[in-house]
C-alpha cells in the first residue's frame, strides 16, 4: 500500500466532504472559526495545517479527527 502524507489525505478528505455537502470554503470558515484563506491554502496544498486547525475543521464537519486523517471519507 502506498503511503500518503497525512496532510495530503486531510486535504483530499476535506475536498470530498465539502463537495458531498455542497459546502463552500467560506461556510466552513464560518462554522469552524478558521479563516477561509487558510482553508483555501490547505486545499491547494500550499499549507500544512496545524493540529488545532485540523481539529476545528473536522469538528465543524461532524467527523472524528482520527477517521478524517486515516481513512478516505470518499468511501466511508
Amino acid at each position: 500500500m502506498k503511503e500518503v502524507p497525512l496532510a495530503d489525505n486531510f486535504a483530499d478528505n476535506l475536498q470530498a466532504v465539502l463537495n458531498k455537502k455542497s459546502m463552500s470554503q467560506r461556510e466552513l470558515a464560518r462554522l469552524s472559526g478558521v479563516h477561509f484563506v487558510t482553508i483555501n491554502r490547505i486545499l491547494s496544498r500550499e499549507m500544512d495545517p496545524s493540529l488545532s486547525v485540523c481539529e476545528k475543521i473536522v469538528v465543524a464537519l461532524g467527523f472524528s479527527p482520527e477517521k478524517f486523517f486515516r481513512e478516505s471519507v470518499k468511501t466511508a
